[in-house]
């Protein structure tokens, strides 16, 4: 945990210096918000989205990433910073197993995070681009969200807040 805090205190010094005018509308909402909590995030840039809202967040955040992404080398890396592979059919894995296996655990995972109360980022597009535009949403989250509920018998107490982000 001290490295994750470490890292995200020299994210925030970037991310400040990196844009200049920086804006953010309803942060002590933001902030107030605890887990068990889905944001629910548009991706308009790759790489910034999740840095951005992880750095506004006071509690630790996991993050649901695209499958492709994970090999030998950096699913050690992204466990231990509670990123979370999500697996479309047209995404290939290092792992021996179908992108519906995989999911299954995926799910289960997310399950397991928000049953002890955490926060998961998602961006329920599915994709990025950078354009100024909604795009239609998956359905991921609800997904997450309900099967969470259904495996607590509905006391979750289980928050989305959609989060709005332009960069």
């Amino acid at each position: 945990m001290l490295f994750y805090s470490l890292l995200k205190f020299v994210f925030t010094v970037t991310l400040r210096l990196f844009f200049r005018r920086f804006q953010v509308h309803g942060l002590e909402k933001l902030r107030k918000t605890k887990g068990p909590l889905i944001l629910a995030v548009n991706h308009p840039n790759t790489f910034m989205d999740p840095l951005i809202v992880a750095t506004l967040m006071p509690q630790r955040v996991a993050f649901i990433a695209n499958g492709g992404i994970f090999n030998r080398l950096t699913r050690p890396i992204f466990k231990y910073f509670h990123v979370i592979p999500v697996y479309r059919k047209k995404d290939s894995s290092d792992v021996p197993l179908s992108p519906a296996e995989l999911n299954k655990m995926t799910f289960q995972r997310c399950y397991d995070y928000l049953k002890a109360k955490g926060t998961i980022l998602i961006f329920p597009e599915g994709t990025s681009e950078i354009e100024r535009r909604l795009r239609e949403l998956k359905t991921g989250t609800a997904r997450i969200a309900l099967g969470a509920e259904y495996e607590n018998d509905f006391q979750l107490g289980l928050q989305i807040l959609p989060i709005g982000h332009w960069s």
